[in-house]
């Protein structure tokens, strides 16, 4: 993730005069962009007809050229009614979901299966987990969408993260 916002600080640096839209990051560093889509705690902006995927946490502000356009609106419900639920939800499932080590497990057993169960069929649930109802201070979030969109996300990605880890202590095991 890292890689990605230091490419897109890079490209912003090399950006085109034709560009519309102010970024300011979070370090203070302003660049002309032309943002494509606001989705999900992410900003997606074109910078000479490349396409880079910035988390809304790196961004300080972004200045439209056009208040008209549909990704203003995208932006301004962002920030209106998800942005900090969102990076709530990514912070609580990141801390508190799951079972990790029996995910690892799985990986070990059932190597791509398990990572492909787990892609297809978990339907990770603040409420459901037991951990996370009691050690987050989020509870009143857990029934906003954003916050759910979310915590399901980074929730997934991480058991899923796990599995391969699983699957890769299999493989070298077997190597060795």
């Amino acid at each position: 993730m890292k890689k990605l916002i230091f490419a897109a600080i890079a490209a912003m640096i090399a950006q085109s005069a034709f560009s519309s839209d102010i970024l300011t990051m979070l370090d203070g560093k302003m660049y002309q962009v032309d943002v494509i889509r606001v989705k999900s705690c992410e900003l997606t902006v074109k910078i000479d007809n490349e396409k880079f995927v910035i988390p809304a946490t790196e961004i300080q502000s972004i200045e439209f050229e056009n208040v008209n356009d549909p990704e203003y609106l995208d932006f301004m419900k962002m920030n209106q009614f998800g942005g900090d639920a969102c990076l709530s939800g990514q912070q609580d499932a990141e801390n508190f979901h799951g079972k990790k080590g029996g995910h690892i497990a799985l990986g070990v057993l059932f190597g791509p299966f398990a990572i492909l169960g787990t892609a297809l069929l978990a339907d990770p649930d603040p409420s459901k987990g037991a951990k996370t109802g009691t050690m987050s201070t989020n509870k009143e979030m857990f029934s906003d969408p954003a916050y759910l969109q979310c915590y399901k996300k980074e929730a997934k990605s991480g058991l899923i993260k796990a599995e391969a880890i699983g699957w890769a202590a299999w493989l070298i095991f077997l190597l060795l």
